[in-house]
């Protein structure tokens, strides 16, 4: 049974400056959590068809490289995301909202599989946390907040 999230945050920067962090592969460690490195690997990164890879440094199993495939894609509007990794298959949906002097970021993600079943409520409050953390942590970087 999928795991659904939603979260969203307001961020005092325009569309662009989020949109700019939010594909900015260098800055992934700074904002994904447990984001080690990221590196485009077919196209040019988050263009529609092309994938990346995020290397993990995920506690007890050490540094995994996830890949993501780039589904869809409005610049500075939105984003899709869908990856699988440690039997999990995830899709994530960001969307950027101009609000005037602020922009809202919302991202939707949805998990999948054996081990989301198993672990089914422990499992989706920690991924929960994760994405709650992840846009906190974009804000930091789009505002520029030491973090």
């Amino acid at each position: 049974m999928p795991a659904p999230i939603h979260h969203a945050i307001d961020i005092t920067a325009s569309p662009v400056a989020v949109w700019r962090a939010l594909t900015d592969l260098s800055s992934w460690p700074r904002w994904f959590p447990y984001a080690a490195s990221a590196r485009a690997l077919e196209g040019t990164a988050f263009a529609e068809g092309s994938a990346f890879e995020v290397a993990l440094a995920v506690p007890i199993a050490g540094t995994v490289a996830v890949r993501l495939a780039v589904r869809s894609v409005e610049p500075e509007r939105r984003l899709v995301l869908a990856g699988r990794g440690f039997g999990v298959r995830a899709e994530h949906l960001y969307t950027v909202e101009d609000r005037g002097a602020w922009t809202r970021l919302s991202s939707h993600d949805t998990f999948a599989g054996l081990v989301v079943t198993l672990g089914a409520a422990r499992l989706r409050d920690r991924l929960d946390d994760l994405a709650h953390d992840a846009l906190e942590r974009l804000k930091a970087v789009v505002e520029g907040v030491p973090g």
